[in-house]
């Protein structure tokens, strides 16, 4: 299993580069933290809206979309993610699949395409 994997999307618009490193969640703050034992949509869109927001190097007026999550397997989630950076009309998009590791949500990404 990948602990990173780095997207390099670079804008029709200008020639200011987004990088993403895909890495996996940084632990929880405070060593109280429960570690989860079934992983929701809910937390599955939280995990990929927190770790894109974390990997991505964005401005102020970028976003960052989380879409269309749904189950895959018995345990995983996949989620549709969009990065829209507010000084281009370059778009990127991916799919993330969410799934728990030692009670932590893991996210693992794949299916990169930039437009633009």
């Amino acid at each position: 299993m990948r602990t990173s994997n780095h997207i390099l999307a670079i804008t029709a618009a200008s020639t200011a580069a987004v990088l993403l490193a895909a890495t996996s969640l940084p632990a929880a703050a405070g060593a109280t933290a429960a570690p989860i034992h079934k992983l929701t949509k809910t937390i599955a869109q939280a995990a990929a809206l927190k770790d894109a927001k974390a990997a991505a190097t964005i401005s102020g007026g970028d976003k960052v979309i989380i879409s269309n999550c749904r189950t895959y397997g018995k345990a995983d989630f996949k989620c549709s993610v969009q990065l829209i950076p507010e000084s281009s009309a370059s778009r990127c998009h991916w799919t993330d699949t969410i799934n728990l590791v030692k009670g932590k949500p893991n996210v693992r990404y794949s299916g990169v395409v930039c437009s633009g």
